[in-house]
């Protein structure tokens, strides 16, 4: 019975596939249009719980937000196992009669859901039972019109009690499935940025630190993923399941095959019907032999109508066509001729520069031009002179060029620590210590430069956090990541007013941000109010 009910399992998921590649998109949309916005919201909620310190705030308006999402998301499950019930059967439904059943029944079905599933799942024997009965009950029985909802859980039961054993094996199937999903989306999720990098050769902060993709977020995302491959797979084989157990009484499995049968015979009908009249027109008429043309007559008279000159005006011209030759030697012949041609423009331009000179230095006046007499030596040694003065005064601007790009040798000088260091583009502010920071930035207000000032006393303040261990330093950190661990750090170790630490520590964040990468001026009263937090959140780490 076990191995018949697993085999059988195995048939109905493959009768699934194939049901699924017969769905038409506007069922798919559908069905996304429902589970798209519900799982992103809860992705949203759960990455803003682990993240954000201010997530219980808004958590009322969350969660109607999800209840509202979730109701939504079982209407459109309703629906697409409508139109998957409809694609299999071949009867067709309007939208509006779907959402007309479909809107109040699963506001019965799915809020009991809620409840009932998981105590299920910690009884662990119901649980098949129950996950097959709320999967059956997406599909709106026929009766909604007469009986109501209550017609549809009588329809989902009868459903969930039929063959139990091929249900179980179902699930069991589909729980595997999930789980190998599952391991290679996570094993993907670390080899992706390694595989990046090896491609690309581009480099970021998930490549240099892999395992900031160890999150919440992530690990749901990936459940997320695994459910959504195998749901509507789930919803077909539902869909079967209840069609099967309607065969068993009505045959309409028989009926669906005989229909199917018909238009097959009504098909082949019209292609006989359309192919009897050419082998009916074949047979009344006999092939009769044709009277043959002479090749000798053929061959006179396209020679007559080639020499017809008024058959020859409209003739194309023919040119004498050359003698082709391959690829290679059409390459060959295409670079001699530009070769050619940029050995012409380069003669022409060398002549026009050689008559410039000769015109100068002739006066103005240029002799009529006379190849069968040389030119006078006077003339060619004014040429050569000219041309190795020219050189001669390319070669010293050269060497004049190349002695003052030449780099001087300067003796290293030891600079001691000091305010040269807030000038680097990302300082440690591990690289000095409190009183470091604060003899800087006294240094740098002293300068009239109040915005390096304040950027030294912020590093002071992630300096002396540090050290009190209520924070962990890290390039890959932003400010809103440090509130967040001295948050939490300042409750798990007790230390004294952590609400206001964590305020002062804030208000000193946004003061930076507004000045070092904002518009807003920095002013000693800013710099005054930063070291009251500053000195705030010190007497209390």
């Amino acid at each position: 019975m076990t191995a018949s009910a697993f085999t059988s399992a195995i048939r109905l998921l493959e009768d699934s596939l194939v049901l699924l590649q017969r769905v038409d998109p506007l069922s798919w949309l559908i069905y996304f249009a429902g589970v798209v916005p519900f799982f992103s919201v809860v992705l949203f909620e759960i990455t803003d719980l682990f993240q954000s310190p201010f997530a219980a705030e808004h958590l009322l308006l969350i969660a109607l937000t999800l209840a509202l999402l979730y109701f939504w998301l079982n209407v459109c499950q309703s629906f697409f196992a409508a139109r998957v019930y409809a694609t299999l059967t071949g009867q067709s439904s309007s939208l509006r009669k779907q959402l007309a059943a479909s809107a109040p029944c699963q506001l019965i079905i799915a809020g009991s859901k809620l409840l009932a599933w998981p105590i299920a799942l910690i009884l662990i024997v119901p649980h098949a039972i129950v996950t097959t009965f709320y999967q059956h009950a997406l599909l709106v029985s026929n009766e909604f019109s007469r009986s109501g909802w209550r017609a549809t859980l009588a329809e989902a039961k009868k459903d969930a009690l039929h063959h139990q054993l091929e249900a179980i094996w179902m699930l069991v199937i589909v729980l595997l499935l999930r789980i190998v999903l599952s391991l290679n989306l996570f094993v993907l999720l670390f080899i992706l940025p390694a595989l990046w990098k090896t491609f690309t050769g581009m480099e970021g902060n998930v490549t240099r630190v892999p395992q900031i993709l160890v999150n919440p977020t992530s690990f749901t995302a990936l459940l997320v993923l695994s459910y959504l491959a195998l749901d509507p797979l789930v919803k077909a084989a539902c869909v079967l399941r209840r069609f099967h157990r309607h065969s068993e009484s009505s045959g309409q499995d028989l009926r669906l095959r005989l229909s199917l049968l018909k238009r097959a015979a009504l098909a082949a009908t019209v292609l006989i019907v359309l192919a009897l009249p050419r082998h009916a027109l074949a047979a009344s008429n006999p092939n009769t032999p044709h009277p043959m043309v002479q090749a000798d007559q053929m061959k006179h008279a396209i020679t007559q109508v080639f020499h017809d000159p008024a058959a020859t005006w409209d003739l194309p011209v023919l040119e004498p066509q050359t003698q082709r030759s391959g690829p290679f030697t059409a390459f060959l012949n295409t670079v001699v001729q530009r070769m050619k041609k940029i050995w012409r423009s380069v003669d022409d331009a060398i002549a026009a520069f050689i008559n410039w000179v000769r015109k100068i230095l002739s006066g103005g006046a240029l002799p009529k031009p006379q190849p069968q007499h040389p030119q006078s030596s006077m003339q060619v040694s004014m040429l050569l002179a000219l041309f190795s003065a020219l050189l001669a005064i390319a070669v010293l601007f050269a060497l004049w060029r190349r002695r003052r790009a030449r780099p001087s040798i300067v003796q290293p000088i030891a600079v001691s620590a000091g305010p040269a260091a807030i000038t680097a583009h990302d300082p440690d502010p591990a690289e000095q210590d409190f009183n470091e920071w604060i003899r800087i930035a006294a240094q740098y207000r002293s300068q009239g430069d109040f915005r390096s000032a304040l950027r030294a006393l912020y590093l002071s303040s992630l300096a002396t956090l540090a050290r009190h261990g209520l924070i962990s330093l890290a390039r890959g950190k932003s400010n809103r990541d440090y509130i967040s661990e001295l948050q939490r750090r300042a409750k798990r170790l007790g230390v004294d007013n952590a609400t206001g630490a964590v305020s002062a520590f804030r208000s000193n964040v946004r003061l930076f941000e507004q000045i070092w990468y904002g518009m807003h001026p920095a002013t000693e009263e800013t710099l005054d109010r930063f070291q009251q937090n500053l000195s705030a959140f010190e007497k209390s780490s």
